[in-house]
């Protein structure tokens, strides 16, 4: 991606500040914090301090969510589901309590008659995929060339054009085919997208259908899928609310995923969401569209995630590379806050306090054009005009997939004057160089805490432990971290040598950058449904514990989820 993820995408978990509940989780930051009160275990195995642990329905990227005595999960559709799964399990002893479809269809305005029809043939191309795949692992696996061939041959008798000879595995075992059920986007019936996990051949290497993380108030939870459905949910199961809202179909790779992985905010008595570039805001009780602001133009790529900043005690919306005020959406230009001409290049016997030392000479003010960007924001939530910029690529909306000017991490102090919104970057890159991946960044006592493996001095950008992918003072992780009771927490998904098995490893660092303990958090059985499941969701006999390994932490429990499970670890 999510890759947003993905990589939400992807895929990251955090405390908003703009919302009533006293715990409140949203995917991809909100506020960005990932500080966590309370002291959950630091070490554990597949036993000691395991609360519990269940299975899943099927995989997914979002993170749990808990509250009011429940955790919260979205799961993907395809396997034994039409639509994306929000579970409901007790938080004390792993229960599921419910689980509840957010099909959109009945939101479209279709007649009944038509969206029979449509979910006809939508069941229809998820079973096309599933039998895709099935046949792709007997292609695979085949001991001879007949069993092969015949593999290849029923491929074409369903009309997937799959030639051998240029098969790459590298990222989707269907990729390279082609697919006359590809395109699957019937924009009146309420499928915005192509099924994409499925349809680019990626598998669980895109993001998926929910890769939204659900956000809650404490009374209430409300979700966000790919499919533009946004609902609303009681915490006992009942629907409140439910609404379809199109978003931006084409993108710069045609239909591109990425602009899916975004995940909603909460903010006085509206639910936000800019998914599929077209910001939403719903009334969070009724599901009322209050206003609504197209982003594409025509166009949309990235997983860019918003966040909500406060300027001169105005909140606004920050989406992609543009500005709302809040909470009435009025739009609000960027503009970057440039020093004067003649202090373009800072003379040798100048001093900028806020710049790196590997900076200082000569110093050349960043080209102008400087737009936000970023998979991940992170407000700063002692300074609310300051935000942090990294991770993505293209997929995070950089110049030049961050080889620019100003290489991500980035430091944004805003400032509003009338109706502009004034961007001054107070430093960019980790020692001028750039560092991306699908990552983000937490802030704490004025550190940054980066999963390249670096601590930073959050004023100034300058690393105070820790080489970038060389000597880490970080949890390695793809996507997220979280800290805790003096600890940063970060998981990753892991092959032990001459296993082709992947679990999942936790890693625990002290505050000053020290490993303190490595968690294993092994796969679960492969076997009878889950080695159907899996084949006929990935082509292959196994996966990996979890693309984007996602995880909450409330107060002294840690809840992770893989592809397969949703874990509780407390003491």
């Amino acid at each position: 991606m999510v890759r947003q993820i993905l990589t939400t995408a992807t895929f990251i978990a955090a405390v908003a500040t703009h919302t009533t509940a006293a715990t409140t989780v949203m995917g991809y930051r909100g506020d960005g914090s990932c500080v966590a009160k309370g002291n959950p275990p630091v070490r554990w195995d597949s036993i000691r301090n395991v609360k519990w642990r269940v299975p899943l329905a099927n995989w997914g990227y979002g993170c749990p969510v808990p509250a009011g005595g429940r955790v919260f999960l979205m799961t993907e559709p395809g396997w034994k589901h039409d639509f994306p799964v929000l579970n409901c399990f007790d938080a004390n002893t792993g229960k599921l309590l419910w689980q509840k479809e957010v099909n959109q269809l009945p939101a479209t305005g279709l007649p009944e008659q038509e969206q029979q029809k449509t979910l006809k043939a939508y069941r229809e191309v998820l079973a096309n995929w599933r039998q895709s795949y099935q046949l792709f692992h007997e292609w695979k696996s085949g001991k001879d060339q007949a069993a092969k061939d015949t593999a290849v041959k029923r491929m074409g008798e369903i009309g997937l054009q799959f030639d051998p000879k240029t098969f790459n595995a590298s990222y989707g075992a269907l990729r390279k085919a082609k697919f006359p059920w590809k395109e699957f986007c019937w924009k009146k019936a309420g499928f915005q997208s192509e099924t994409w996990q499925h349809g680019c051949g990626y598998s669980i290497s895109a993001v998926g259908q929910c890769f939204p993380t659900p956000v809650t108030d404490g009374k209430s939870i409300y979700v966000a899928t790919a499919f533009m459905g946004f609902a609303c949910y009681n915490f006992a199961g009942n629907l409140k609310w439910i609404q379809f809202s199109p978003g931006s179909y084409g993108g710069k790779w045609g239909v591109d995923y990425c602009k899916f992985a975004r995940s909603p905010l909460l903010y006085k008595n509206l639910m936000i969401s800019d998914l599929a570039d077209v910001v939403r805001a719903f009334d969070k009780e009724t599901g009322k569209l209050v206003w609504k602001k197209d982003l594409t133009g025509g166009k949309c790529t990235s997983m860019v995630l918003p966040v909500i900043i406060t300027v001169d005690r105005t909140d606004i919306l920050l989406s992609k590379d543009r500005a709302f005020r809040l909470p009435n959406g009025e739009e609000l230009k960027i503009e970057e806050d440039k020093p004067k001409e003649e202090d373009d290049i800072l003379m040798d016997d100048e001093e900028d306090e806020d710049a790196l030392p590997a900076m200082k000479a000569p110093k050349v003010k960043p080209k102008p054009g400087w737009k936000p960007c970023g998979i991940t924001r992170l407000v700063k939530h002692d300074e609310p005009n300051i935000v942090f910029f990294t991770g993505g690529g293209e997929h995070g909306n950089w110049p030049n997939k961050g080889n620019c000017p100003t290489p991500p991490p980035l430091a944004v102090r805003f400032t509003l004057k009338d109706n502009t919104l004034l961007a001054k970057i107070l430093w960019t890159g980790i020692n001028k160089q750039r560092a991306s991946g699908h990552t983000g960044i937490v802030y704490h006592n004025g550190k940054l805490y980066h999963p390249g493996g670096c601590i930073l001095d959050a004023k100034t950008g300058e690393v105070l432990t820790g080489v970038h992918r060389k000597t880490r003072a970080t949890p390695e992780t793809r996507h997220l971290l979280w800290i805790a009771g003096g600890h940063v927490y970060g998981i990753k998904s892991h092959s032990p040598k001459g296993s082709k098995v992947r679990q999942g490893i936790c890693e625990v660092y002290d505050l000053a950058g020290k490993k303190v303990a490595s968690n294993v958090l092994p796969a679960a059985k492969v076997e009878g449904e889950k080695a159907t499941q899996i084949v006929q969701q990935t082509g292959y006999p196994s996966w990996q514990f979890s693309y984007s390994s996602p995880f909450t932490i409330d107060g002294d429990r840690i809840y992770i989820r893989s592809n397969d499970e949703l874990w509780c670890i407390g003491k």
